[in-house]
């Protein structure tokens, strides 16, 4: 999670690992992450996923953002 400076404010590696056997590409991919930033101040933020394929060696990011509201407490 980037704040408003692209500075990181909190990282989770290694959430979610898929491992897959097949003989076709597989063009769609559904995963659900879940982030508890407790104490996080309000204000505009970006979270970044970036998923890495360990066969081809590449990666790909996708940054999506949002907004804190509340308290953060």
């Amino acid at each position: 999670v980037l704040d408003q400076r692209q500075r990181e404010v909190f990282r989770q590696e290694g959430a979610l690992e898929i491992h897959l056997r097949k003989l076709s590409p597989v063009f769609d991919l559904y995963a659900i992450s879940r982030l508890k930033l407790q104490g996080i101040a309000p204000g505009k933020y970006t979270f970044r996923v970036v998923i890495h394929d360990l066969l081809k060696g590449t990666s790909a990011a996708f940054d999506h953002p949002f907004e804190v509201t509340g308290g953060g407490g």
